[in-house]
């Protein structure tokens, strides 16, 4: 009891210290840093400088404050700088990040102000976003040059505004000859990617095909890989004048002027596989192919892209699953309204493709959509249709309605945007933050750039230019983003933004006139796969 009465007196004697401390202490009042951004964004290209800075002040005495502070950049723990200001070469920090492969993904460490007097340190969080001189979400575009081709590149570049970043474009033209020292021989025809990792592991590459050379090129340094014509096992085939190719993983066609196809086929290692120089056979019939049509990626396990078989008038789907094949569309149950496995005779296609980003019910039936638009006895005409991707079946879409989406055109009908030709181009593979995936169809009309909107059947404009639209390519990056790559007859090339169907806008910064006719463009992306979206 007596060493309770003892512990007690003890402790209050204690509080009674505190309650008699005059409080005889030095304190100083702090004067923090207050950061307007947080965190911060620091955007580096490879190849080029670095020039970020912190934006911050005092609350009280910020000039005399500043005098007191230093300051520290760091990056994955490591002190970068010193200065207020970031300066330093976007090579510097790949090296002292140990950057071996480039992601979407930022980089993370701290800009700190440090009180030289008591060390105290104040930290703001920074994003480093290092992106490789051609990277995902920039743009090839291809444009006649006189005779010749003319290959310019458009990067897609990041700047922080009142804490947003978003995304601008630098238009650099003739890239190809600025790095290989020549032009591209012949007025240009198409550019597709490829996944070709025995030219890039990273980046793949990109066909260029013109009426006189078929060229590879690689994405990651855009310096030329080979002449395709070299490529042939036995030979370059007679009266060889490419038009198209379609590449999905390991197999590649490529479409002759005359509608022949010609396949390779890589090894797994990809260290080998050359072109087979006799034509690719499909069926007894034959066939006349100069255009391969939009698809190949989705969910599924076996990926088919359309094209049409000008011969016979007959869509045949080009299968990606091995075994690697193109067969003929064939009719399934019951009778499908429209018959594309046979069109009537002096049917024109101008546009089929699979309808990405839409879900049909049940999931587990393999059942792709597409549509298709044509010209047929004067008039132009829109339908969809369903394929079984197993069997290649065309089926009924009368039976099939309860499970397709609302608004899809089970029936063909006149075009509502009127008559078209095949100069016109078309988008169908729709944005996902509009909800419209599928319901809209964007297509061009002389200089014009117009949309369908299936549910209601309506046509209605969007913009119009001051020439001939000649080129139209959705970005599929990031299919966030909404916008559109538009080239023009008169050579003007521009990045317009559709997200908003009431409000459309082009990017002025990417606004370039590439002096002749804009012909194709391809989007370069970062992590390869074995599709082409276009």
């Amino acid at each position: 009891m007596r060493n309770r009465i003892i512990l007690v007196y003890f402790f209050l004697s204690l509080f009674a210290g505190c309650i008699d401390d005059e409080g005889n202490y030095n304190y100083k009042k702090l004067n923090e840093p207050v950061f307007k951004e947080e965190p911060i964004m620091v955007f580096g290209y490879e190849g080029e400088m670095v020039n970020a800075a912190s934006d911050f002040y005092f609350e009280k005495d910020s000039t005399e404050r500043l005098a007191e502070v230093c300051y520290e950049w760091t990056l994955n723990g490591d002190v970068i700088s010193e200065e207020r200001g970031l300066f330093i070469s976007t090579d510097t920090l790949i090296k002292r990040a140990g950057i071996t492969k480039f992601s979407d993904d930022p980089l993370f460490g701290y800009f700190i102000v440090i009180d030289k007097s008591t060390g105290i340190r104040y930290m703001n969080r920074v994003s480093y976003f290092i992106t490789p001189k051609y990277y995902g979400g920039d743009w090839l575009v291809i444009s006649e040059n006189g005779n010749d081709t003319k290959l310019s590149f458009v990067k897609r570049r990041t700047r922080n505004v009142n804490g947003q970043s978003t995304f601008y474009y630098e238009v650099r033209d003739n890239l190809y000859k600025t790095l290989n020292g020549e032009d591209i021989p012949g007025k240009p025809r198409r550019i597709r990617y490829n996944l070709a990792r025995n030219i890039s592991q990273a980046s793949g590459s990109a066909t260029i095909i013109t009426d006189k050379a078929v060229y590879e090129l690689n994405n990651e340094n855009m310096l030329k890989a080979h002449d395709v014509k070299d490529q042939f096992e036995g030979g370059i085939p007679a009266d060889f004048s490419a038009v198209d190719v379609f590449h999905m993983e390991r197999v590649s066609y490529l479409a002759m002027e005359d509608g022949r196809l010609y396949r390779r086929e890589m090894l797994q290692s990809w260290l080998g596989g050359k072109y087979v120089n006799e034509p690719y056979s499909t069926d007894n019939k034959g066939y006349k192919i100069t255009r391969f049509g939009v698809g190949g990626f989705s969910r599924w396990e076996c990926l088919i892209t359309p094209c049409y078989d000008e011969l016979n008038r007959r869509v045949m789907m080009v299968n990606a699953g091995y075994p690697y094949a193109i067969k003929p569309v064939t009719k399934g149950p019951y009778q499908p309204v429209l018959p594309v496995w046979g069109m009537d005779e002096g049917t024109e296609v101008l546009y089929i493709a699979e309808m990405k980003n839409i879900d049909l019910m049940p999931y587990t039936f393999p059942y792709s959509l597409f549509t298709i638009v044509y010209n047929q006895g004067g008039k132009t005409y829109l339908s969809d249709f369903v394929v079984n991707r197993n069997t290649i079946e065309c089926l009924d879409s009368d039976k099939l309605e309860w499970f397709l989406p609302v608004g899809m055109i089970i029936k063909p009908m006149p075009f509502p945007g009127g008559n078209l030709d095949k100069d016109s181009r078309f988008i169908t593979t729709l944005l996902v933050q509009m909800g419209t995936a599928g319901m809209v169809i964007f297509y061009t009309k002389d200089n014009e750039l117009r949309y369908i909107n299936k549910s209601t059947r309506s046509d209605n404009p969007l913009l119009k230019f001051d020439a001939k639209i000649t080129m139209l390519r959705l970005t599929t990056y990031n299919v966030n983003n909404g916008q559109v790559a538009i080239g023009l007859e008169n050579g003007e090339f521009m990045m317009v933004d559709i997200s908003s169907l009431n409000a459309p806008y082009v990017y002025e910064e990417s606004r370039a006139n590439l002096g002749g006719r804009v012909v194709d463009a391809m989007e370069l992306r970062n992590e390869t796969s074995g599709f082409d979206n276009y």
